[in-house]
């Protein structure tokens, strides 16, 4: 370890100085020996300082969601032994989006760093203000129980209505949703917790913003709370240990030409049956509701981009997106970031959004698409024909392609409506100077079906099933 231009050695040799001696080193400098004490003790300062940029927020400083899990464990393992109660407060800013959209992301970080001042400023010495991303902070209080989370929670709610905030002239005027849950009244564990606030939360977001809720065991939602809460704490674990995986099934030309890309799917190994790979669609909508979707998507990303840094040049992977990270504005420079540091083209990766996730607000989806494509990405819209307004929502969307959703696929031969529909997919897609996919071809019928229709590319089992594995030695 070095510190100063000095080098630190640990332990001294058996008849060497005594600890804090310095001698003369190799090469200049000088060598320091350190008592076990305090080389101990300096170990431990680096281990933090190189853990802290892990744990804190860049924006405003304050610990980030990892910190928070790490402070609240702590809190309930001390709670637990001592059975002290405690609070945490999760906060929403109502209407955040607005801010930012109308005036800027620069007023917004700005509304983000008052209201951590306000907020740390009017906790208590040990509670534990966190900035959990976005527009959400949290409030771990040591020692409260039900009856003071329920004095602190309007008093909470009031503090950020009052706060100032001058946007180009415009005086602004915050509220926040408030959610409750106390240990051990509502949860017995960290991750539970941190899922019950959340859900109460959204519950104060329900009854009709800038006011609080408590963590309710409503007997109709016991069921699948409880299951939303064992999955919440899956996932966390999945997240901070990285124990998603991929696999890989190609996308062909219909022609027969070959392969045209891959696409990424993303499984979760189950925790309860070894070789097991869970789909999807038993965790995604878990992951969304909660907001952890996000980090699960940066990864794939992430992962997307290392496997093309790995595989010949010609070799191009599609990724899926969720609705919510179509509303993180700072996604498309962490994905320049990412092609950039592993010298991948952007051409090289194709986005897929499904078409339902888009409807939900077409402008910032439309700019979303406009910046991913500036970095050379390709832009596709899945489950195509899933939404009310497919036809007319092609024109809203500057994308490259669309992709086929499946029930229309399935069984296309003997269906003349679905043929009709698929038909005019294809012909407006081409109008429009845009790829069409089909997925889940099944059989050699469906498969001549689509080359009579004009469909460009095709996956299913008829060519192969997703397999895990790597991407390289797969396109070799």
């Amino acid at each position: 370890m070095t510190i100063g231009g000095a080098m630190l050695m640990a332990q001294p040799s058996p008849t060497g100085p005594w600890p804090g001696a310095a001698l003369p080193a190799a090469g200049g400098g000088m060598l320091v020996w350190l008592g076990g004490a305090l080389a101990a003790l300096l170990a431990r300062s680096a281990w933090q300082g190189r853990r802290r940029p892990l744990e804190h927020d860049a924006l405003i400083g304050l610990p980030n969601r990892r910190g928070l899990h790490r402070a609240l464990r702590a809190a309930v393992a001390h709670g637990g032994r001592r059975e002290v109660p405690l609070a945490l407060l999760f906060i929403d800013l109502d209407d955040f989006k607005y801010t930012n959209d109308t005036f800027g992301h620069p007023v917004g970080d700005e509304v983000l760093r008052r209201v951590a001042r306000a907020l740390t400023a009017w906790a208590r010495p040990g509670d534990t203000v966190a900035h959990l991303g976005g527009d959400e902070f949290a409030l771990l209080c040591p020692g409260r129980d039900a009856a003071d989370a329920a004095a602190l929670a309007p008093r909470l709610v009031q503090v950020v209505a009052q706060l100032p905030v001058d946007a180009r002239g415009h005086e602004l005027r915050l509220g926040c949703s408030v959610g409750v849950a106390v240990f051990p009244d509502d949860a017995p564990s960290a991750d539970a917790l941190m899922v019950c606030a959340d859900l109460a939360m959204y519950e104060a977001k329900r009854l009709g913003k800038n006011g609080w809720a408590p963590y309710r065991h409503d007997a109709e939602r016991t069921h699948s709370e409880s299951a939303h809460l064992r999955w919440n704490a899956r996932l966390t674990r999945a997240i901070d240990e990285q124990r998603f995986c991929l696999q890989y099934q190609a996308v062909h030309h219909a022609d027969g030409a070959g392969v045209a890309h891959y696409e990424a799917l993303l499984r979760l190994p189950d925790e309860a049956a070894d070789g097991r790979l869970v789909a999807p669609g038993e965790f995604v909508p878990h992951a969304e509701r909660s907001g952890r979707i996000r980090p699960i998507d940066r990864w794939v990303l992430a992962e997307c981009i290392r496997s093309l840094a790995r595989s010949p040049d010609g070799v191009r992977v599609a990724a899926n997106l969720s609705a919510r990270s179509l509303s993180d504005r700072s996604l498309p420079d962490h994905v320049q970031e990412l092609l950039q540091r592993h010298g991948v083209q952007g051409q090289r990766l194709l986005i897929e959004l499904t078409e339902t996730s888009t409807l939900g607000d077409p402008a910032a989806a439309g700019e979303m698409i406009a910046r991913l494509r500036a970095l050379g990405c390709s832009v596709h819209l899945d489950d195509f024909g899933a939404g009310f307004a497919s036809f007319a929502h092609l024109k809203l969307l500057p994308v490259d392609g669309i992709k086929i959703d499946g029930s229309y696929v399935r069984g296309l031969a003997q269906q003349h409506e679905n043929r009709a529909l698929v038909s005019a997919m294809v012909t407006l897609a081409r109008a429009l100077g845009m790829t069409t996919v089909a997925e889940h071809v099944e059989d050699e019928s469906t498969l001549l079906a689509l080359r009579a229709i004009g469909v460009d590319l095709v996956q299913g089992f008829l060519f192969d099933r997703p397999r895990s594995g790597d991407l390289a030695a797969m396109a070799a």
